[in-house]
């Protein structure tokens, strides 16, 4: 039984609309009821609560949220019970679309997009890797483009596995595969123990996935998919993706032996920003289709350093409509986006306000300071001349 239109939660939330259902919980766009704020609620269906295991994930991952702040992961906002004791999550809400989406209406999407979103999906793992989070389920349905300041932030840390947890608290029991078949990398598959490498394995396989805009693995039944992955041969990339500037990168995350990987996130990241400086030297800003613009792949790399972007506040009220990601080319387009994410909400934007015809936020806030410490001059000055009249 769920939560209707208006319907309180924890004497915290009200509930505005049921965004979308997932296998142990459902997520609601409430309002928060003390600063009218309204937030992604995610709670954990009653059908489920007295499951001990699933319970006990549902509440690590509220927990490793938590502890897992970074702006190219969802912000949680709150964590607590209702009033029949179901735990719930209130998290930021996001406006855009997932690279999923994006890659079902799009296709191919380029070698520049793929830079930009694993540098930032990257930088994410980065930070899970530091307090011992491995993901295990990296995917395009987990990978959110929002349609502001060009941030990518990865979701659904529900199959995460915390490798600071003893044998005791570890919910995952020996010999239980998790993960979704395409992206499973061979030790996964195997059952075996798995640290981040399987992230960046999965990774990868995205990566081919987002140049070619084909599935890396092109077999369809499970059975034949695990064959694939746990095959000895290499996984065998597209010609476009051999020859591209990313094949070496890509061919490297996706050995089938972990010990042949990058070992972390940030040797990975190291590779990748070493190709951005390389497509950022000769790309140039130029005027795409439909008149929108192609992004200076340099730009991007200077205006996304590690862990110095600002979360941003996705509040319906308080953000005003944007261009959303048109990453065919890496443009920047404004498009209309209505597509629904499980754990999210996608809203539309507005159409007609070219990519580079406003200020980016730090720019406005720059000039905001600079005219404020300009007033306060003059003013200063005029008090100044009135006391010596």
């Amino acid at each position: 039984m769920g939560f209707t239109s208006g319907e309180l939660i924890a004497q915290r939330y009200r509930v505005v609309a049921l965004i979308g259902e997932g296998t142990f919980g459902a997520v609601y766009r409430a309002e928060r009821l003390i600063d009218g704020l309204h937030v992604a609620l995610k709670v954990m269906q009653d059908q489920h609560a007295g499951r001990v295991e699933q319970r006990a994930r549902f509440e690590r991952e509220s927990r490793l949220l938590v502890e897992l702040a970074h702006p190219n992961t969802v912000r949680t906002l709150d964590f607590g019970y209702t009033e029949s004791d179901l735990p719930y999550i209130a998290l930021e809400l996001l406006h855009g679309r997932t690279l999923r989406d994006e890659l079902h209406d799009r296709g191919a999407l380029g070698t520049r997009s793929a830079l930009y979103i694993a540098r930032q999906v990257l930088l994410a793992l980065e930070a899970a890797g530091r307090i011992g989070i491995v993901h295990r389920d990296i995917k395009p349905a987990n990978i959110f483009l929002l349609g502001i300041d060009d941030t990518v932030k990865v979701l659904d840390f529900g199959l995460a596995k915390d490798g600071r947890a003893s044998n005791a608290q570890a919910l995952t029991a020996t010999g239980q595969m998790l993960g979704t078949p395409h992206y499973m990398a061979p030790e996964q598959i195997r059952a075996e123990p798995v640290d981040g490498r399987v992230d960046i394995y999965a990774l990868g396989v995205v990566l081919s996935e987002i140049c070619s805009g084909r599935k890396l693995v092109s077999a369809t039944s499970e059975i034949e998919i695990y064959m694939v992955h746990v095959a000895e041969a290499a996984h065998e990339l597209p010609p476009s993706m051999r020859e591209g500037p990313l094949g070496a990168i890509v061919a490297r995350a996706v050995q089938k032996d972990a010990a042949n990987r990058y070992p972390t996130a940030t040797a990975m990241l190291a590779d990748i920003d070493q190709v951005l400086r390389s497509v950022g030297r000769s790309a140039s800003t130029e005027l795409g289709v439909s008149g929108t613009v192609v992004v200076d792949a340099s730009q991007f790399f200077e205006a996304a350093p590690a862990d110095a972007s600002e979360p941003v506040s996705l509040s319906e009220q308080r953000v005003a409509p944007s261009p959303s990601w048109s990453l065919r080319n890496s443009q920047l387009a404004p498009e209309r986006s209505d597509a629904l994410h499980p754990f999210m909400h996608a809203v539309p934007f507005a159409a007609g306000t070219p990519s580079g015809g406003a200020p980016r936020p730090r720019q406005f806030r720059a000039v905001v300071w600079l005219a404020l410490v300009v007033f306060a001059i003059a003013t200063s000055v005029a008090a100044g001349l009135y006391l010596l009249r």
